[in-house]
């Protein structure tokens, strides 16, 4: 058996490398849903409908995989 320190250690190695994880999905899904914003903005008068739907799939795919993240989250990391 582990003395306490070393369990209690490897726990926050853990929880170090969860919150980079979560931090860094979450970063890339919200660049993704601002650059989408910033396209659809800059494309109003000269995009196509086509450019427009394509922008906003991608705003609503990064939306539900930070949702999907954040759930994902919420249930594995539940306090006892």
């Amino acid at each position: 058996m582990q003395p306490l320190s070393g369990s209690s250690k490897d726990l926050s190695e853990l929880k170090a490398r969860f919150f980079t994880l979560m931090s860094h999905e979450f970063r890339t899904s919200l660049n993704t849903i601002l650059m989408s914003i910033e396209l659809l903005e800059a494309e109003e008068v000269s995009g196509s409908d086509e450019e427009r739907a394509h922008y906003r799939q991608q705003i609503k795919v990064a939306a539900e995989h930070m949702r999907n993240l954040l759930s994902e989250a919420l249930e594995n990391f539940r306090p006892d």
